[in-house]
C-alpha cells in the first residue's frame, strides 16, 4: 500500500479524522499540551462543562467506565455528557482533519457513553450515532488490519486488527434501546470507541506504532479468526 494512501486511512479511522476539503494538509498546528492538575473525580458531571481532551495519563482513560443510569437521564446528566462531548469533539482541527467520535472517558468522565458525529461537510460523511452503555453482541469472523489514532494520543498512529463487522445493543439519548450494525469504517470506529469504555487505547492494542512524521509501517491482509 503507498504511503500517503495509508496515512490518508489511518488518519480518516477514528477518532480517527476525516480531512476537510480546502484545507492545508501540511499546515502547522499547534499540539495538544498535557498540563499537571489535579483529576476530578472519574464520575463528576461536573467537569463536563469544561468539555476539553484529557491527557494520555489520565484515569479516565485507564479504567472501565461505569453504566449510566434511569437516575443520570431523569437528572439531565447523559444530556451534559452529550454536550460536552460535542464542543469537544469541534474544537478538534488538526492538519485539516476534523474528528468523526469521542467517547466520554476522553473528557474525562468515566461513564459509558460514547458520540460518533462526523464534522466534515463530505458526501460520505458518517452517521451521527449516540450510544449510552453500549454492548458489542455480535461480530463478524472476518478480520482486517486497519490505521488508527486518538485524539487522546496526538501524532500517534498504529495498525490494529478489527472485526469487519459488529452489532451494538445500547440506549440512545433519550434512555430508547436500539440495536445497529455496522461495517467499513464505522464497524472500526464503534470498536475503537468501546475500548475507551473498557480503559483501552489503541495503542494498547497495536504492534506496530509509528509518530508524525514518520514513514507508516505497511499493514498485512485480511485475516480469518
Amino acid at each position: 500500500m503507498p504511503e500517503r494512501e495509508l496515512l490518508h486511512l489511518v488518519l480518516r479511522a477514528f477518532c480517527l479524522l476525516k480531512w476537510t476539503p480546502g484545507k492545508n494538509l501540511h499546515s502547522h498546528s499547534p499540539h495538544l499540551v498535557a498540563h499537571p492538575w489535579t483529576h476530578p473525580p472519574l464520575s463528576s458531571i461536573f467537569y463536563v462543562s469544561m468539555a476539553k481532551l484529557v491527557p494520555e495519563n489520565h484515569p479516565a482513560l485507564h479504567t472501565i467506565a461505569e453504566e449510566l443510569t434511569a437516575e443520570d437521564f431523569d437528572s439531565g446528566a447523559v444530556a451534559k455528557i452529550v454536550k460536552g462531548l460535542r464542543a469537544a469533539i469541534k474544537t478538534y482541527d488538526v492538519d485539516g482533519y476534523a474528528a468523526v467520535a469521542i467517547a466520554a472517558p476522553q473528557i474525562g468522565v468515566s461513564k459509558r457513553l460514547f458520540l460518533i458525529e462526523d464534522q466534515s461537510d463530505r458526501d460520505d460523511a458518517l452517521p451521527t450515532v449516540i450510544a449510552v452503555n453500549p454492548r458489542i453482541t455480535k461480530v463478524s469472523k472476518k478480520t482486517h488490519e486497519v490505521g488508527e489514532g486518538c485524539l487522546s494520543i496526538p501524532d500517534t498512529y498504529g495498525l490494529v486488527t478489527r472485526h469487519k463487522n459488529v452489532t451494538i445493543e445500547a440506549l440512545d439519548e433519550n434512555g430508547t434501546p436500539f440495536t445497529r450494525g455496522a461495517g467499513g469504517l464505522l464497524a472500526q470506529i464503534i470498536q475503537h470507541e468501546n475500548d475507551h469504555l473498557d480503559g483501552i487505547l489503541f495503542t494498547d492494542r497495536s504492534d506496530k506504532v509509528w509518530h508524525k512524521g514518520e514513514k507508516p509501517l505497511d499493514g498485512s491482509e485480511d485475516t480469518e479468526d
